[in-house]
């Protein structure tokens, strides 16, 4: 089993802003999803990224989806 101590979703339903001139490219919950399947990763800790800026949506989206994949 494994936990991922740290990780960011980037969704295209939150606009992101540049910081000092770099956007991440999307990545999903879903594309997440796909990625550990094969690690065995049972847990994780969604944090927000500077794009992100100062609105705690994107964040709150995420967790959401921590919350109940993970539990």
């Amino acid at each position: 089993m494994m936990f991922d101590a740290h990780l960011h979703i980037f969704d295209p339903a939150h606009p992101l802003t540049a910081n000092q001139g770099f956007v991440p490219a999307p990545f999903t919950v879903a594309e997440y999803r796909a990625r550990v399947a094969p690690l065995g990763v049972v847990g994780g800790a969604v944090v927000a990224a500077s794009p992100q800026g100062a609105d705690p949506a994107p964040l709150l989206a995420a967790e959401a989806w921590a919350r109940a994949a993970f539990a």
